[in-house]
């Protein structure tokens, strides 16, 4: 899903992320896949699109590797391939991979208003990846921590921090267990609607949760079980004149379970069903506008993957989701649901891919439980020479508010280059642009952001 269950209505914001943000392209732990084995998030800096999609659903491709060969020795091999890609630090039957980005640019928009002024702005990121290289099981993690300074709007100076970790242990050549922990702290975008009007600088964000899980696949059924607890905690916003607004009542704690079944036709076939089930409990019983804003919800969805060779890869659901407030005067939020994502690989340095997705998020408007939010999305990737890659996206959502007629339409291109003089330094570039659009007057905008950078690695 591209909403995460959590309330906060960042994620129904644009593409376009400040420097340092969470595109709305990365998933929540609500919102991760029951079966794919998908990196850890990388920085977002440079890379807007989406990554290639993950085995859908069974066994991931280190299950079904050859025996005796793990995801980090087959990782070692395509380094040893690629003359620029880092190689790591090893310790142990560890591989550590240590990162530090310096960037610079020019943002049209940072306050995300009609008519805003621009200002130059400054990003240091930091960032170490660990990734275990046993023959059977796996462990990995990430940790990275950022801060963006803007030269004209120092109110808008903030930290943030990721740090996650995943555990799979293979119990059986048919069974793994899957565990994960993740943590990160951020800032509110600017503009974003739920937000007080006259807030000043940006209210920090705290979000942590894990997630527990089993995949078996005995034959060729398989079946995935996944648990999941998350909490979103959301600081006080100083108004310009001073006044202090809590947020507390934005405060929630998710509880989810996700149920898949599969049945694999055909090595390169495999038709599931998904079904899940959520509550959100917020702190308060009532938030400051006296709803009642916990809800109950589900979802039920088929789909298929499909992989007829390593050229083309298709994965994809279609769905009903429904989320339902304890308020009875506020709405449901329901409605058709659809994820999925097309890859096409015509050359070896070219990567194509089509996405489509959708999820329901809440808010704090006064008219509305929340929004119903669809995007689609395309993004090329091409390597000119195997130090020089280039990369375009394009990405369209759309937030329909659930009992109002308010909504959302934002569009967003961005082209990005990236130029390796060895293993461990790089030079990288992008140009961006966002139009933001809604159906009440004074509230639409455009954003420009032209970046360049460094980036050493090892």
């Amino acid at each position: 899903m591209l909403i995460s269950t959590d309330v906060g209505a960042q994620e129904l914001r644009g593409a376009l992320p400040l420097p340092g943000e969470q595109p709305t392209a990365s998933r929540s732990l609500s919102e991760t896949d029951l079966s794919s084995s998908q990196p850890l998030a990388e920085s977002t800096a440079f890379d807007p699109g989406p990554s290639d999609a993950a085995p859908l659903p069974g066994l991931t491709s280190e299950l079904l590797a050859a025996p005796g060969e793990s995801a980090a020795s087959r990782r070692r091999a395509i380094s040893e391939d690629d003359p620029y890609a880092p190689v790591g630090l090893k310790a142990g039957s560890f591989i550590f991979l240590p990162r530090l980005d310096q960037n610079v640019g020019v943002d049209s928009n940072p306050r995300r208003e009609r008519g805003g002024e621009g200002s130059a702005y400054s990003r240091t990121l930091g960032r170490l990846d660990v990734e275990s290289e046993w023959l059977r099981h796996s462990l990995r993690g990430s940790i990275q921590a950022g801060y963006t300074a803007y030269r004209e709007f120092p109110d808008l100076d903030a930290p943030d921090f990721l740090g996650e970790i995943e555990a799979r242990a293979d119990v059986r050549r048919d069974m793994r267990l899957d565990l994960s922990f993740r943590l990160t702290k951020e800032s509110e975008s600017p503009g974003d609607p739920d937000l007080p009007e006259g807030v000043s600088g940006r209210p920090d964000i705290l979000r942590y949760g894990g997630t527990a899980g089993f995949t078996i696949k005995p034959n060729r059924a398989s079946l995935a079980l996944q648990a999941l607890a998350e909490r979103s905690e959301y600081g006080e916003a100083v108004l310009n004149n001073g006044e202090v607004v809590d947020n507390t009542d934005r405060n929630v704690s998710v509880f989810e379970l996700k149920l898949r079944t599969g049945y694999e036709l055909s090595p390169a076939l495999e038709p599931f069903l998904d079904v899940a089930v959520n509550r959100r409990e917020h702190d308060q019983t009532f938030d400051d506008l006296g709803f009642r804003r916990s809800s109950d919800g589900y979802e039920i969805a088929i789909g298929a993957r499909f992989e007829p060779s390593v050229v083309f890869a298709m994965t994809g659901k279609v769905g009903y989701r429904q989320q339902t407030p304890d308020d009875p005067t506020l709405d449901s939020i329901n409605g058709l649901v659809t994820e999925g994502s097309l890859v096409w690989r015509p050359t070896a340095l070219t990567t194509v891919t089509l996405a489509v997705d959708s999820g329901i998020s809440e808010t704090t408007r006064a008219d509305s439980s929340g929004a119903l939010a669809r995007s689609a999305s395309a993004r090329v990737d091409h390597a000119l020479r195997r130090n020089l890659l280039l990369s375009g996206s394009l990405v369209f959502q759309r937030s329909d508010y659930a009992g109002s007629d308010y909504r959302i339409d934002e569009t967003t291109a961005e082209l990005g280059v990236e130029y390796r003089f060895t293993r461990t330094v790089a030079v990288r570039g992008r140009l961006a642009h966002q139009d933001y659009r809604t159906s009440l007057p004074g509230e639409d905008y455009t954003a420009n952001v032209v970046e360049a950078g460094i980036s050493l690695r090892r």
